[in-house]
């Protein structure tokens, strides 16, 4: 990898038998990729984003969301197209996953792809999410967590949800499928929004909030926690709650 900005690609990791890791980076050059699978084997998973584009000339933030760029595309059919480009070069279905949140996406998933990556999602979600896909589909959801008082951990939670998620329609959307209102959505999320989305508390506590993703069908864990400046302390003293030991 190189300090230049990289654009087109998500690549998620799983450790084998191990906790899963995830690994996240933006790639635009398919040599890389061919090559990045080349060294990791059955851990490589492609993650590819909503709207592919013009990989050499689009910057990073333009992928994906219609706020990003007049060129927006239909997600399902950009996503249709990019999956037989994938088939035409020979990436494996099972190598392949996709960043699903709608039920329309979640079953293409399940027909084309090992399994869905959800961002911002309830257990009630996940466990709608696990019925569409079918018992045997990866279901990698991504939960936010942060430790300490409420008022600090409400606030690290609202900081990151504001400022990534609530200003882009297909989070809206999905929130409001979820149950969650404009109220609840509108002025930087309310704080029933943000309990819902982030796990808060001691890390015990916080741990069994985590765990209720895995109770509501998730066979990952992606653990994003916050604020990003103590990313490395609140995931250590989450560990031994989520029973993960060093291998």
């Amino acid at each position: 990898m190189t300090d230049e900005p990289l654009a087109g690609h998500s690549i998620g990791m799983t450790d084998g038998d191990r906790a899963p890791v995830h690994v996240e980076s933006f790639v635009r050059d398919t040599q890389l990729i061919a090559a990045i699978k080349d060294l990791h084997g059955k851990r490589f998973v492609e993650l590819p984003e909503v709207d592919v584009g013009d990989l050499e000339t689009r910057p990073r933030e333009q992928f994906g969301h219609r706020e990003h760029g007049s060129d927006f595309r239909s997600p399902y059919q950009a996503v249709v197209e990019y999956l037989d480009v994938l088939d035409e070069r020979g990436v494996p279905k099972q190598r392949r996953a996709l960043a699903a949140l709608g039920p329309r996406m979640l079953k293409l998933a399940a027909q084309r792809s090992a399994g869905a990556y959800p961002f911002l999602v309830t257990p009630a979600y996940t466990r709608r999410a696990r019925e569409l896909l079918g018992p045997n589909a990866m279901l990698a959801v991504e939960y936010k967590v942060a430790l300490g008082d409420p008022d600090n951990t409400r606030a690290a939670g609202r900081d990151e949800i504001a400022t990534n998620n609530l200003g882009l329609a297909n989070y809206r959307t999905n929130l409001t499928r979820m149950g969650f209102t404009e109220e609840d959505i509108a002025d930087r999320g309310s704080d029933e929004l943000i309990d819902a989305l982030v796990a808060q508390g001691d890390a015990a506590t916080a741990a069994k909030q985590l765990s209720t993703q895995l109770e509501a069908g998730a066979s990952h864990l992606v653990v994003n926690a916050l604020p990003s400046a103590d990313r490395l302390t609140v995931l250590t003293a989450l560990a031994p709650e989520l029973e993960i030991t060093r291998r």
